[in-house]
């Protein structure tokens, strides 16, 4: 990685001696996301950043695979979650069984107070179709390109919009 932004400031200033300015400018300004930046970000519901991160992973090249199964498997602990708090189960017990501790128990109250309950069957449904269009199936109602549908489905969830489900 150092190699790479040492050639990257050879393309973008001319020989000689930089500033420091210049060199922080120029590594500082690269954004490093992972799958698990998208999942926070869904969940806290910063669809701002949410978007960013979906955009950053793209850009630098992250297989669609591995994104949808972040934010996939996450939709799918929250919709458990969300049936056995609509079926009056204790949560705490609930999130132990689904390997939740810690600060991201906090995050995952939030998130299901923030977003309705039935959001949740909807978004593993959706999951479900971007997936399909990742192996090239079309999915009536949906878009043809996967990305700009799990663009679609990370909004649904970090905006808490119980959306129908194309």
């Amino acid at each position: 990685a150092a190699f790479q932004e040492i050639q990257k400031l050879a393309l973008l200033y001319p020989e000689g001696a930089l500033s420091v300015k210049d060199v922080e400018q120029a590594v500082l300004n690269v954004a490093r996301y992972d799958v698990f930046d998208l999942r926070d970000a869904m969940l806290t519901g910063n669809t701002a950043r949410a978007l960013a991160v979906l955009d950053g992973l793209r850009a630098e090249g992250e297989a669609l695979p591995l994104v949808l199964w972040a934010v996939g498997d996450e939709i799918r602990v929250m919709a458990r979650l969300a049936a056995d708090a609509a079926a009056g189960r204790d949560l705490s017990t609930s999130m132990r069984q689904q390997r939740i501790f810690g600060a991201r128990e906090q995050q995952i109250r939030q998130t299901l107070k923030r977003t309705p309950a039935k959001t949740w069957p909807a978004a593993v449904q959706h999951a479900h179709d971007v997936d399909r269009l990742i192996k090239g199936l079309k999915v009536p109602g949906r878009l043809d390109d996967p990305w700009e549908e799990l663009a679609r489905l990370t909004l649904r969830i970090a905006s808490g919009r119980a959306n129908r489900t194309h």
